[in-house]
């Protein structure tokens, strides 16, 4: 196998085991857990490189990510009928919202994403300098 030293050959690798998994019939195989395994192990490195690239960005860079992510993520409990309580940045602008209500599990995954995305975004801000604990 080539090497997946890069976010391109990392990603196209995890294209190719997802359409193995889907061309494999229904139930559990050792071929299947083979993909599994690789694709968690592929996963695990492909977010190493995202958080290494992180590190390396400007603080108004990630700012800019953060603050839009933190928009769409308001947009996102509003449209499935919940809503945002707490939603402040502090003088150092880290973002904190606590989300009290979220009715239906429509977009939840996105929530998911973009919840993780922000605390990341936070945490690279917070190692930058950039935000206070508290």
């Amino acid at each position: 196998m080539a090497e997946l030293n890069t976010p391109e050959a990392l990603s196209l690798r995890l294209a190719q085991i997802i359409d193995e998994l889907a061309a494999l019939p229904d139930g559990p195989s050792p071929e299947r857990f083979r993909l599994l395994t690789e694709r968690d192990a592929l996963r695990s490195r492909a977010a190493e490189q995202a958080m290494a690239v992180d590190e390396d960005r400007s603080f108004e860079s990630l700012r800019a990510e953060l603050d839009a992510l933190v928009h769409r993520r308001s947009e996102l409990v509003r449209s499935r009928g919940g809503y945002v309580t707490g939603e402040s940045a502090d003088a150092a602008g880290r973002v904190g919202a606590s989300l009290t209500r979220l009715s239906g599990q429509a977009g939840s995954g996105e929530l998911d994403r973009l919840t993780a995305r922000i605390s990341r975004l936070e945490d690279v801000l917070a190692s930058k300098g950039g935000a206070t604990a508290g």
